[in-house]
């Protein structure tokens, strides 16, 4: 290890690492510089995975948010906001509560929320800091933002060629890739395109659900379409028929007063007899034909009409 004389500091506890000669390396937060400060925007750097959802969870990330979903209308979100004083940190250092209520006042069919984290002034590197070090802060934020004023939209501008704070933002809103990678794991194909086109929407009848095991990762998903030409569920991958249940039901509560469409496996009883407790019909019967060796499903495929690019 480092000689102690050349360490700033340790980040993880009051004892840091020996340096090979019997001393010790400093707590960096009892840096002259940091103990005096209070830290908000950057109160995790440091501290915390910026990839790890639950680390930022175990640290009070997302809390605000499931307060403001569960016990607040986004009317009483934006007067929080407004008392707290919350103002930007740029120049003119606006009220935050004042910004949001002015889109909440929009009547505009579609609403947005910009995140500018462009940084074009020269040395500027607090949006990068807080980007690379922890990311849901900053989307939590966003969806805050937009729950209080009504905005479904949210974009964040990073400049070109700062790759640290676009990976890691993309990491922190981007599920495709556990997706895909379930997918492979449960069916052999990967068909992650067709997923992002599912969750972008940009057609504006597509929903998308997902199946969170106790662990965090992803054990099922669903999509579903509701265009009047393609009322239908599916593309979806899921490993048990009671995940996929739920699943299914989920989409479904989405098309209440339709009939849309959608393709069981005819060998996953228990989920075929709960398709039929609920009031399924059967309308079609679909046979597959495979190039080469089939590999069996570890899992639930429910196939659709489209997006299959795999």
């Amino acid at each position: 290890s480092p000689p102690a004389q050349l360490a700033l500091g340790y980040l993880g506890g009051n004892d840091g690492p020996g340096d090979g000669e019997g001393g010790q390396i400093p707590d960096l937060d009892q840096h002259p510089m940091r103990v005096v400060e209070t830290r908000i925007a950057l109160r995790n750097a440091g501290s915390i995975d910026p990839g790890d959802i639950y680390q930022y969870i175990a640290s009070g990330g997302y809390h605000a948010l499931n307060q403001a979903l569960t016990a607040m209308t986004p009317a009483e979100t934006l007067e929080q906001v407004n008392v707290s004083g919350l103002r930007g940190r740029g120049g003119a250092a606006f009220p935050t509560g004042t910004k949001w209520r002015f889109l909440a006042g929009s009547n505009a069919p579609q609403k947005y929320i910009l995140c500018n984290c462009e940084e074009g002034d020269p040395g500027a590197f607090n949006d990068k800091a807080i980007l690379e070090s922890d990311p849901h802060t900053l989307v939590e934020g966003m969806v805050l933002a937009g729950y209080a004023t009504g905005s479904h939209d949210g974009y964040i501008f990073v400049r070109h060629g700062h790759d640290g704070p676009i990976d890691k933002i993309r990491a922190a809103v981007d599920p495709v890739p556990a997706m895909a990678a379930l997918e492979m794991e449960v069916s052999g194909v990967c068909r992650e395109e067709d997923y992002r086109l599912c969750i972008r929407n940009d057609l504006g009848f597509w929903s998308v659900s997902v199946y969170e095991g106790s662990g965090g990762n992803i054990e099922g998903f669903l999509a579903s379409s509701s265009h009047p030409a393609f009322n239908m569920l599916g593309p979806g991958v899921i490993r048990t028929e009671q995940q996929a249940a739920a699943l299914i039901h989920t989409e479904l509560d989405r098309h209440r007063g339709r009939t849309p469409v959608f393709l069981v496996p005819v060998d996953r009883y228990g989920l075929v007899r709960q398709m039929y407790d609920w009031g399924a019909r059967n309308c079609e019967l679909h046979f597959c034909q495979v190039r080469g060796r089939f590999q069996p499903y570890q899992g639930i495929n429910m196939p659709t009409f489209v997006l299959e690019t795999a």
